[in-house]
């Protein structure tokens, strides 16, 4: 498959090929294996998908780097209904991407203290209780899409419509949030620092080890606190034989 990769890419675009190598994520669905990743810490604007059509035995791949159009490959007409359906997923998400960007070529654009400071406001005036609030919040668009890459849908997957609880802790705002009757095994938690201006996630999903988001070592105290609290449970069952966190 990578030959295969390489020859829709070409081999001269050595950008792309950093973005074919940055995080992000490979889904199986149905006949599909749809893979997403983008640059390092440029993940709301230079991304790519490629998705391998097991039934087919073909390969498809897009992208698109922040100086340059979208680019498909090969051409649109060749790409399937069901393969169709997972490029029209991922470029509605390239779109709202872009119109953030352009947003924030028309306006100042505020120091992120100030954002996170709006984002405290918020909350201590309960103007956003739920983490479906939080995470519409324009100062999480840059932590959603750089941390999230490649994980976005999953972890949408447990905010939207999802139980949840947003609670002003000490320094620290913690927000956990699940799929409704699959809590134990489709849960969330996230911690936004005004202190040091920093979002932390954590997930959970079935047969899966808890993923955290930017890896433990970088979350401050605070959070670290509260992400041993919440995964106690996982961790626990790990010390029964269970799956370790990673």
């Amino acid at each position: 498959m990578k030959e295969t990769i390489e020859t829709l890419i070409g081999g001269g675009e050595n950008t792309i090929k950093n973005v074919v190598n940055g995080p992000g994520s490979i889904e199986h669905r149905d006949d599909l294996f749809v893979a997403e990743s983008c640059l390092p810490h440029h993940c709301v604007s230079d991304v790519i998908i490629f998705v391998l059509d097991a039934k087919n035995k073909a390969v498809f791949v897009a992208w698109k780097l922040s100086d340059k159009p979208l680019a498909i490959r090969p051409s649109i007409e060749q790409w399937t209904p069901q393969v169709r359906t997972e490029l029209d997923r991922w470029a509605e998400r390239l779109r709202e991407n872009e119109a953030f960007l352009t947003s924030l070529k028309t306006r100042s654009f505020a120091p992120s203290n100030t954002a996170a400071d709006d984002l405290l406001d918020d909350l201590r005036s309960k103007r956003l209780s739920k983490p479906e609030d939080i995470f519409k919040h324009s100062s999480m668009t840059i932590p959603v899409e750089t941390l999230l890459a490649g994980y976005r849908e999953t972890v949408m997957s447990m905010v939207r419509g999802g139980q949840g609880t947003v609670e002003y802790k000490g320094n620290v705002i913690i927000g956990t949030s699940c799929v409704p009757n699959e809590c134990s095994d489709k849960s969330l938690m996230f911690a936004v620092d005004p202190t040091s201006e920093q979002v932390f996630f954590a997930w959970k999903t079935p047969g899966n080890p808890i993923v955290v988001k930017p890896p433990v070592k970088e979350w401050t105290q605070p959070a670290k606190a509260e992400l041993a609290a919440w995964s106690k449970r996982w961790t626990e069952a790990t010390q029964n034989g269970g799956k370790k966190t990673q």
